[in-house]
């Protein structure tokens, strides 16, 4: 159920567990370091809950604030959930659940809380910034990019891509499959799609001006329009997760580490079934 969370599960924990790192070296004084499994479930809750940083819980199975803070931060800055996320991605991939045939990208505007903060600006939509999410066939979340409200969308998609460049390549030299990533006019760019072509993917973008329709536009009205993957993946994150909702972080690792951890819960709860 949305907006609750008593703290990992047994069999979520056994995933997540042997991804983790190993312990901080311990210091000749003072307390040893909080458990990860106390630091995860105090993440976790802030992000399912919304709630703010002092109503976190107090007890045997929650991390302190502070603790739980400072790991969020430290955590997103040295590559720790990036390199999780990753792992988790390759477990799934191996499991097949990743179609690496259909992507789709679009951006998602988040409204700035009070005060703003780092790359809070203002753009057609408001206050805020965007985040801009990449998903697969199946519509599972892959990678994410932040910017300010105002921001280029087509900079990111080269961004987006780029970590998942092997699966792709290595999808097109054994399967002789093209890949087709899908945006909404606001990639529109023959820069961009010549990038794209030059990378072994099909880009299926809109054009925002009407002209004469080429070849390959004819081509592309024959496939199957997948866009409204990563629009349902959007609704799904912002309802699953009440914390990204709206900004409320003022520096951006923290909002980044949030997001992170969003994605790492979704492939957790996808291979623990």
């Amino acid at each position: 159920m949305p907006g609750r969370f008593e703290g990992l599960t047994d069999t979520q924990w056994r995933i997540l567990q042997p991804l983790w790192p190993q312990n901080p070296p311990k210091n000749l004084k003072g307390k040893p370091h909080t458990p990860w499994r106390k630091i995860c479930n105090s993440l976790f809750w802030i992000l399912i809950t919304g709630s703010r940083w002092c109503d976190l819980p107090k007890g045997p199975n929650w991390g302190s604030r502070s603790a739980t803070h400072r790991w969020l931060g430290k955590w997103q800055e040295d590559g720790t959930l990036d390199s999780l996320l990753a792992a988790l991605k390759e477990c799934a991939d191996v499991a097949g659940m990743i179609n690496w045939e259909r992507l789709a990208i679009d951006g998602f505007f988040f409204q700035g809380g009070k005060g703003g903060g780092e790359l809070i600006d203002y753009g057609y939509k408001g206050k805020g910034m965007t985040t801009h999410l990449l998903v697969d066939g199946n519509g599972s979340p892959l990678s994410f990019e932040v910017t300010s409200a105002k921001g280029d969308e087509r900079k990111q998609v080269e961004k987006l891509i780029d970590p998942h460049m092997d699966k792709l390549q290595r999808l097109y030299e054994f399967s002789q499959v093209i890949p087709i990533l899908e945006a909404d006019k606001g990639y529109d760019s023959e820069k961009l799609r010549e990038k794209l072509l030059k990378r072994k993917i099909y880009p299926f973008i809109p054009r925002r001006r009407i002209g004469a329709i080429k070849k390959a536009e004819v081509i592309a009205c024959q496939l199957k329009k997948w866009r409204w993957q990563v629009e349902r993946a959007i609704s799904w994150l912002q309802r699953k997760f009440r914390r990204i909702v709206v900004r409320w972080e003022r520096q951006v690792k923290y909002w980044k580490g949030l997001l992170n951890f969003s994605l790492i819960m979704f492939w957790i709860g996808r291979l623990s079934g």
